[in-house]
């Protein structure tokens, strides 16, 4: 085991409560390369067509194989994967586990090299987390493993994870240009760290989106027939919302919307007025720049205008919601699942829907998140061996697959015909899916989730009637503060 710093311990110590604050947040012989899956098409024409892949090119798809005739400037050339038995971290459990189960077998029975992946459930993130922590430079870590993008940032610290930008550009064993296109951009570049060199830490495995579900019903009873799109129209529904409730038992109950101080709520509205809350050139925060302030003093407006409340915490958002008390609420597009559930058993006595929130960009711009597919250092053998399990996890049916699973958000485009019913049976699934063609992240960098903490004392600080300016100065310097102290390994 190899020695940790002070900021890797202090990371061991305190991450498991930060990360369970946002936990909602929430895969000896070269054969000749055949036709890629892109230019395929009998696959082309019969995903257009029906939006369902053949089970005769089912195969194909399965079958990892390389994109172009080898390169012998590749550093993986020659690297033979051929019975290779690696293992996978995973959370997942009940229909995403045993939808995981279907994918990993699928590899297992299809690859051509043998290579054999068995799965463990290690419980939750926070578990993955200390347990690679501890395990570093032992055998006793993964080959391949799921990671939000700050804690790929912490492992690389101590040089546990490969850096996988030559195995993504391999002519051999990579994605192709035409593969990379296919990835939303935003979730592509997350795993790029430049703070730590340019790395390429992981490649994602799903997303999801902060949006704004609202009661339909409700909207229309205002006299509004379509969700707010600017801050204006979320201002004027809000208020309205809070003088004319939904039912009228609940008077004096009901309120326009509620505001959360999470740090990804905050990050949310930035992005979608079109600032950020960091800069990769300059490597500083921004968490003082006029529209951080100018959003959090439009949410404070709102609230001594009696149109908002602030929220209590992640759970009174939705249960308000669901009891018809508040008009619109802000939360991830991990909540669809979880709506539609209760619609379904006629929980719910209202109909609703997921928008983008308010923005002055001329198109949203939303705030994604999710974790990413990471490989450890081994031989090279098995560290190619997990890149093309990880190529199978990320392959387009895989990505369907997982989608209707899980409830989350595939990061390739062009899945539209693949998921077109499920999106006609969720169709809060299809403006979410939308909303990832233009996004951007929280930083990852290590120290993140301590920075998290900070900014959600603040923003409380700020919605209870405190001073705007000095109180998100002092965070912007304290949040440089604290990734200074993370930086040296």
């Amino acid at each position: 085991m190899i020695s940790k710093t002070i900021n890797i311990i202090s990371s061991l110590i305190l991450l498991p409560s930060l990360l369970a604050s946002c936990a909602f947040l929430q895969e000896t012989q070269q054969p000749a390369p055949p036709q890629s899956e892109a230019q395929s098409p009998e696959i082309a024409r019969a995903t257009e067509t029906t939006g369902v892949i053949p089970t005769d090119t089912q195969a194909v798809i399965n079958t990892v194989v390389p994109t172009a005739t080898p390169d012998i400037n590749d550093p993986w050339y020659g690297v033979d994967p051929s019975g290779q038995q690696i293992v996978f971290w995973h959370i997942y459990s009940d229909e995403r586990e045993q939808a995981l189960a279907a994918i990993v077998n699928d590899f297992n029975s299809s690859n051509p090299y043998g290579i054999q992946v068995t799965v463990s459930n290690q419980g939750s993130y926070v578990d993955i987390f200390n347990k690679m922590l501890e395990g570093i430079g032992t055998p006793d870590v993964p080959d391949i493993l799921i990671a939000f993008q700050n804690q790929a940032a912490i492992y690389q610290l101590n040089d546990g994870l490969v850096d996988l930008t030559t195995l993504v550009a391999s002519p051999l064993w990579g994605f192709s240009a035409d593969d990379i296109s296919t990835f939303y951009s935003g979730p592509w570049s997350q795993d790029v760290f430049p703070v730590l060199g340019g790395q390429r830490l992981g490649v994602p495995f799903y997303r999801s989106v902060d949006v704004i579900y609202y009661n339909v019903d409700w909207l229309q009873k205002l006299g509004y027939n379509t969700p707010p799109a600017t801050p204006d129209a979320f201002a004027e529904a809000s208020c309205a919302a809070a003088s004319s409730p939904y039912e009228p038992e609940l008077a004096g109950e009901t309120t326009g919307t509620l505001f959360f101080s999470d740090a990804s709520r905050l990050a949310s509205w930035v992005f979608a007025l079109g600032g950020d809350i960091f800069d990769l050139d300059s490597q500083q925060f921004s968490l003082n720049g006029d529209i951080a302030k100018g959003s959090l003093n439009f949410q404070r407006d709102l609230i001594a205008r009696g149109c908002a409340q602030q929220s209590l915490d992640w759970d009174y958002d939705t249960e308000q919601f669901i009891q018809g008390k508040v008009l619109m609420i802000q939360a991830s597009s991990n909540l669809i699942s979880y709506f539609a559930e209760l619609q379904s058993a006629d929980r719910l006595s209202f109909r609703w829907a997921a928008a983008a929130y308010p923005h002055l960009t001329p198109d949203p711009v939303s705030n994604s998140y999710g974790p990413s597919l990471s490989i450890s250092k081994n031989t090279p053998e098995r560290e190619l061996a997990a890149f093309l399990f990880l190529k199978h996890l990320v392959s387009p049916e895989s990505q369907a697959r997982w989608a209707q699973a899980s409830g989350t958000l595939p990061v390739r485009s062009g899945l539209d015909s693949a998921l077109a019913d499920w999106f006609g049976e969720h169709p809060a699934y299809a403006t979410a899916y939308n909303l990832m063609a233009n996004t951007k992240s929280e930083p990852a960098l290590p120290g993140y989730d301590f920075i998290r903490a900070e900014i959600e004392t603040s923003v409380s600080a700020v919605l209870e009637g405190g001073d705007v300016s000095a109180i998100m100065d002092a965070l912007n310097i304290k949040a440089g503060e604290i990734i200074a102290s993370q930086a040296q390994p």
